[in-house]
Order: structure tokens, then sequence, then C-alpha cells
């Protein structure tokens, strides 16, 4: 995920025997010489989710890749808990939006439960192997649905307020 807010940098250098702060690279041409840098806002950048960890079924990190382009993300902490109340709505907006995203359900169930669960309830999409804390960080809905545009959450929603697909693209096209 994107911090929300950007790195502010402090430079220190010397020049003339004193001690001097800025935010920018003061050059040896005017007298300055470099001592060091700092990243003053540092609390502010630090991601909200730093065990965040996405796995495929051979146990591959496929992390990075969850951070590049439109994902939409079904979030099931537990297969057998998950409700199925709106798994109609759900497989309508995997099917409207499939040529505006990836789909994918990420759990941290085991994987024959996960199969299993496709199968019954009719979702085509992959699906990959996550914590349960860092699910339930994400979104405490089970399941629970994430939109994701290069790594920035664009919508999460509970399966009750599932979105259609043109609200997924609207929000995707802001």
């Amino acid at each position: 995920m994107q911090p929300p807010v950007a790195a502010i940098g402090e430079y220190v250098f010397k020049k003339d025997g004193k001690e001097v702060k800025s935010e920018k690279y003061l050059t040896p041409q005017d007298g300055y010489e470099y001592v060091s840098y700092r990243i003053v806002n540092e609390d502010e950048i630090k991601p909200k989710i730093t065990d965040y960890a996405v796995t495929d079924t051979d146990g591959n990190d496929i992390t990075q890749s969850t951070f590049s382009g439109n994902k939409l993300f079904f979030v099931i902490v537990d297969i057998n808990k998950a409700s199925t109340k709106h798994v109609d709505e759900i497989r309508n907006l995997i099917q409207s939006t499939d040529k505006d995203v990836d789909a994918y359900i990420i759990t941290s169930s085991s994987a024959e439960d996960t199969e299993r669960f496709r199968h019954e309830n009719q979702i085509p999409v992959p699906y990959y192997f996550v914590d349960a804390t860092v699910l339930k960080t994400i979104i405490r809905s089970n399941p629970g649905i994430c939109l994701w545009k290069d790594g920035t959450v664009l919508g999460n929603w509970h399966h009750n307020d599932t979105p259609t697909g043109d609200e997924v693209r609207s929000l995707l096209n802001k």
C-alpha cells in the first residue's frame, strides 16, 4: 500500500563552522559540507500494515504484484464461516468487471477449503493466501470486497453492500 503522506527529508550541512539544516541539498560549490540526512516525518509515512504478504498455492511470494494495476480482492478470512448470502451479487460483479480489474480471493483458509468454496459457489477467480490477522486489518467482513488501484485503496465494502460494476469503474476512472 502506498503511504498517504510524502516523505519530508532534512539535510544537515556545515558552513563556516556552523550547522545548517535544509530540505534541499546544498552544494559544496556554495561552501556547504554534507553531514547527514534524515526523514523528519517517518511516523507519518510508515505503512499501516507492515506484515502484508501474499503467496500462491505453491508458496511463491506474489505480494508486489498486488500493488500493480487494478485489483478487486474478495477477502475471506475463514472460508468455513464465510457468508454466501450475496454470492450472486459477487459473481455478477466479477463478470461485469472482468475487463477492468484482476479479481482474486485472498484467504487464510486451506487450499482444499478454498477450492471447495469456489466450486460450490461458482466463483471463477484465482485465490491466494494472506495471514488472518492481516486480512482482518484490511476489512472485517467475511467476505469483504476491496478495490485497489496501483496499491491505493479506492473502496472497501461489506458483502451486504456489494458494489456494481459501474460503481467500480467509476472509482477507477476518478
